[in-house]
């Protein structure tokens, strides 16, 4: 057996979005055409609370480990399971707080997190240009920073990491990264071209769509949903991939007929409604993972649809870099 790490991002799309037709989901499949699958029905997750900064919508008053956006996280996994989509048994279990903030997986150890981390900005204003993590892809793990190798990586909100057995399609781990604000205080923009923040993504969990923030750290305003995001990133962690390729003539953050699903890979600046799957989510949801049924793990032939494009690595726990089209983000020299 050989584990594959692979990894699958959702970009920003600053626009207004119309609720299109339904249209097919689609799996996430090894190099070898194997559909991923977790093979428990009951999979655990653990959450990093640790944050440079919050918006003041994603924060309270209580203990530090029990913020809206805590909750927010625990919503969207909640979104995923039987505790509210009746036709399957998948569960995904909270399994507290963690100071862990490594991501991957190692073969070699008796447990490995789920985990879920918001990574304090960008590693190129923390990171020397020479240092090797930049080609080893593991300066995010050695700085706690999302990792920019190139400037159109600062386009990515989240990255899911999923290592899987690439023959069968079995999940191992998964693991979810936030690009999250680092605490600096600047402007924010809300015109179409403004997808490279500065100081990391500033995440709002303001339960209704209001005007776009202009700034880091102000309030009443919604800037990047963080349930809705969240939510796209669990599809990836339960093996779901994009419905389509950005760049490709029918992934149009516009004009797409996915653009509404929860697994399109571009997000809007306000969009609040990828908190809820839609019937297309649902349909993927509980297709693999049907209430009383088993898993479905048989062999699909690779989609050709699936909005990323994957390269190969070597050694025990080989790498696939999985990202949107031309944001290929780790072991690369910036």
């Amino acid at each position: 057996m050989s584990a594959r790490a692979v990894r699958l991002a959702a970009a920003v799309a600053v626009l207004l979005l119309a609720p299109p037709a339904a249209r097919a989901y689609e799996r996430s499949t090894s190099g070898n055409g194997a559909a991923f699958y977790w093979q428990e029905r009951t999979v655990g997750y653990q959450i990093n609370p640790r944050r440079a900064a919050s918006a003041p919508s994603c924060a309270d008053t209580s203990q530090y480990a029990d913020t809206a956006a805590m909750e927010a996280v625990r919503a969207a996994f909640r979104t995923w399971t039987g505790a509210v989509q009746d036709c399957t048994d998948l569960q995904l279990v909270d399994q507290g707080t963690t100071d862990v903030v490594t991501v991957g997986y190692d073969p070699r150890a008796s447990r490995n997190e789920n985990l879920v981390v918001f990574r304090a900005g960008w590693c190129s204003d923390v990171a020397p240009s020479t240092d090797a993590c930049w080609n080893a892809g593991s300066c995010a793990n050695t700085y706690d920073c999302f990792e920019d190798a190139q400037p159109a990586d600062r386009a990515t909100i989240a990255i899911t990491t999923v290592t899987h057995d690439a023959n069968s399609g079995r999940i191992y781990d998964a693991d979810i990264e936030f690009a999250d604000w680092d605490g600096q205080s600047g402007p924010l923009s809300s015109t179409a071209g403004a997808t490279q923040p500065p100081y990391g993504w500033y995440f709002t969990c303001t339960p209704n769509a209001q005007s776009p923030c202009t700034l880091y750290a102000q309030s009443g305003c919604t800037y990047v949903d963080l349930q809705s995001n969240a939510t796209h990133e669990i599809g990836h962690f339960i093996g779901l991939a994009h419905p389509c390729n950005l760049g490709d003539s029918d992934c149009n953050p516009r004009t797409s007929p996915y653009r509404a699903v929860v697994m399109f890979p571009a997000a809007s600046l306000g969009d609040v409604s990828k908190r809820t799957l839609t019937a297309d989510d649902r349909a993927g949801l509980c297709a693999i993972y049907p209430r009383g049924g088993a898993t479905w793990t048989s062999p699909v032939k690779a989609a050709g649809r699936g909005g990323c494009a994957s390269a190969g690595g070597a050694g025990e726990l080989a790498s696939a870099l999985l990202a949107l089209a031309a944001l290929a983000r780790r072991g690369r020299r910036r």
